[in-house]
């Protein structure tokens, strides 16, 4: 397939699944977050914002960072924080470090999903078959199996 190999498509499959994957299990461990923290609809529509924000500094940074380290180099590494941010939702020492953690969470959430995606753009480019439909089909896939996987947890006292 025009030097694009199957195990390359597969990888960057495997990037979109796990994007979804964690943004989903996110927003099934949000109530955990609130009630781990004791904190009200305010205070979390707060956190909520420190995401934002934290996301919308990614975005205006994303391109410069993948244009310098490539989208490759640059979704490993923001693949591997994720998650770590991830489990560490509810091992914050307190709200202000919660705050700052979300921050950071937004950030490499948004620089993770523009790097993925130009990394699919680039493969599609290389390539002589439309790859981009299927990958956000495997954020999707990946969006279920995270939600069914938190419900399963928290449903098991996880």
């Amino acid at each position: 397939m025009g030097g694009v190999t199957a195990a390359t498509r597969w990888a960057s499959r495997a990037q979109f699944f796990c994007a979804g994957f964690i943004f989903a299990t996110w927003g099934v461990h949000v109530p955990t977050v609130k009630a781990h923290y004791g904190i009200d609809e305010a205070q979390l529509g707060l956190a909520m914002l420190a995401a934002g924000a934290g996301a919308m500094f990614g975005l205006t940074s994303a391109g410069r960072w993948i244009g310098r380290h490539g989208p490759r180099r640059v979704a490993g590494i923001c693949g591997c924080i994720y998650a770590l941010l991830l489990a560490g939702l509810i091992a914050m020492p307190g709200y202000a470090a919660l705050l700052g953690l979300l921050a950071a969470f937004g950030l490499v959430t948004s620089v993770f999903d523009v790097s993925i995606n130009t990394e699919a753009a680039q493969l599609e480019l290389h390539g002589d078959t439309p790859l981009m439909s299927g990958m956000h089909g495997m954020f999707s896939l990946g969006g279920m199996a995270g939600a069914a996987s938190g419900s399963a947890a928290l449903a098991a006292g996880l």
